[in-house]
């Protein structure tokens, strides 16, 4: 017992005192709220297609755990390092370190995990084998994405594609300077190590039929996409040197030196017409793009029509072709009309309306056309057909039995990274379906996949954050060759991380919505209610002396923390 000799009475402080621990007294018996911890879903991974975990994966990083990061990221993704180079990264778009000197570089990070975790030893343990079939039509991102998550799952798979190679557009579409082929060839060896098999130059409904699929498969996924270029419906489109741009990118990335005019236009403003421009123009054509519409309007990813620009390539926006131009045998221009935008059309873009007098002609000598692709779907019944598309649920279900499907051609979701993320929602809706017989009531979305609980229906964006505790540090540069050394080779573009570098950019995310052991929540309890848990990640509440009042949610950086009401 602690003594107390004042010299006066008056020097003895006013004070409760006791000679009992504190302990003893059951403050938690007070509150009606208290501290709860939940993942919640940052801002990012609300916005990504593919359902990458990425604040926990970028935690693993900046704790050093560089590895187990790469097995985070590989769970059901079974192309980091591919969408690290292709994926637009619309995730970046609402990262919250926006706000604190720049978005984290989210799709250099991807790339520097997938490029680290080649290695089979970095896959997801598979589960015992099931004794069913899968069949995959369609070698494209959907389809590797379904097949990697349904041979985890202990099935047995087979992917059909009528290309030389797996890959689908991955292979045919994007030109090396943004994929190199070695880079999908070892992720695709990584799906095959599984027990999937690539049954290659083999088209559904010419070399097989869907019935003989049906009959040897317990189901069928349709994961095609699109490889049809839609007509330009003007006069002299159908001259030899007008060129499908989807067949002639094919032809140049296979190695391909076809003979072609010196000068060409390329009629679109999607990614297709930006890789055949920026091939043409490393084959030694002069590309010119024509655009119907403004900058601001073109579906291409933003980045590739910077990089576009900054290789010289000639671009004519609010600009449509009227006629191809023909004397004698030869093409000679393109004839086209300036355009203004008017009001919404479906697409939700502003109407292109023609400028009446206002023809002109842009001298070339061929043309490519690029405005949009078609799926050929020939091979499936009609009750599973819908116009352009594949009638499919949201469920991923066909109305004929045992048919799924995913990808371009079921929801147009138009980026390789919307198909791996299909890809992952109809393999856990065809698992659930072989498991039970049944079909699940609605697909999981993406996120919901994860190998943690996440609270999806909270997305934590900068206004739930605590900013006294973040400082601004800027995003760093992403190495990228210099234009003129690139527009003769079809060396890659863009760079990597280093580990380093990896590291110190891991450690610039703010972890949103995911506790990360910053141990405010412990030093703010004023009743030591919150401890570290044992022998594992984290912390728990004492909810005996825990009196809800709230500090510790309040001096979360992160909104990791939430007060919930008490129900018992």
């Amino acid at each position: 017992m602690v003594e107390l000799n004042p010299k006066f009475l008056e020097d003895l402080p006013i004070t409760s005192y006791s000679d009992n621990p504190t302990t003893l007294i059951k403050t938690g018996t007070w509150k009606y709220v208290q501290p709860s911890y939940d993942d919640k879903l940052p801002a990012c991974s609300n916005l990504c297609p593919a359902g990458n975990d990425i604040s926990k994966a970028l935690d693993l990083v900046a704790r050093g755990q560089v590895d187990e990061a790469a097995r985070l990221w590989r769970t059901g993704n079974p192309l980091p390092a591919t969408l690290g180079r292709v994926c637009p990264h619309p995730c970046e778009s609402e990262c919250n370190r926006n706000a604190f000197g720049g978005a984290i570089a989210i799709h250099t990070m991807e790339r520097f995990l997938g490029d680290r975790s080649f290695d089979p030893a970095f896959l997801p343990e598979k589960k015992p084998a099931t004794g069913k079939k899968v069949a995959v039509v369609g070698a494209g991102p959907a389809g590797i994405a379904a097949a990697y998550n349904l041979a985890l799952a202990g099935h047995d798979v087979e992917v059909f594609d009528d290309k030389p190679a797996p890959g689908g557009y991955l292979r045919t579409g994007i030109p090396d300077y943004r994929l190199p082929k070695e880079i999908l060839d070892r992720e695709i060896a990584l799906v095959e190590s599984l027990g999937v098999r690539f049954t290659c130059d083999t088209r559904v409904g010419r070399d097989v039929t869907l019935d003989d699929l049906r009959g040897r498969f317990d189901a069928v996924i349709a994961a095609v996409g699109f490889h049809r270029s839609r007509p330009l419906g003007v006069p002299g489109e159908d001259h030899p040197k007008v060129y499908n741009g989807v067949h002639l990118l094919e032809r140049i990335l296979l190695g391909e030196r076809p003979e072609l005019p010196a000068r060409m236009a390329i009629v679109g403003g999607g990614n297709t017409a930006m890789d055949v421009a920026r091939s043409l123009l490393r084959i030694g054509v002069e590309p010119v793009v024509v655009y119907r519409r403004s900058r601001l309007e073109m579906p291409a990813i933003p980045a590739e029509v910077d990089e576009a620009m900054a290789e010289g390539i000639e671009l004519h926006f609010l600009t449509a072709p009227s006629r191809v131009v023909v004397e004698g045998d030869r093409i000679t221009a393109l004839e086209c009309l300036k355009m203004r935008l008017g009001e919404p059309d479906e697409s939700g873009r502003r109407r292109p309306i023609p400028v009446e007098g206002s023809g002109f002609q842009i001298p070339v000598g061929g043309v490519v056309t690029a405005i949009g692709e078609s799926a050929d779907l020939d091979f499936l019944p009609e009750p599973a057909r819908e116009g352009w598309r594949i009638a499919a649920d949201s469920r991923f279900a066909t109305p004929v039995e045992g048919i799924f499907a995913a990808g371009d051609a079921a929801f147009g979701g138009g980026t390789v990274t919307a198909a791996v993320g299909e890809g992952r929602r109809v393999a856990a809706v065809v698992n659930a379906w072989l498991g039970g017989g049944e079909l699940p009531q609605e697909a999981p979305p993406v996120q919901g996949l994860w190998s943690r609980p996440v609270t999806i229906a909270r997305t934590v964006h900068v206004e739930q954050l605590n900013p006294a505790y973040f400082t601004e540090v800027p995003r760093p540069e992403i190495p990228e060759l210099p234009p003129e050394q690139r527009k003769t080779s079809f060396a890659e573009v863009m760079g990597g991380f280093t580990e380093e570098e990896a590291v110190a950019e891991a450690r610039r995310c703010l972890v949103c919505g995911t506790c990360n052991e910053c141990c405010n929540c412990l030093y703010f309890c004023p009743d030591v209610a919150i401890h570290r848990r044992e022998n594992a990640f984290g912390f728990e509440i004492d909810t005996e002396h825990c009196k809800g009042c709230g500090i510790c949610v309040e001096e979360c950086p992160r909104d990791a923390l939430s007060l919930v009401e008490v129900t018992s």
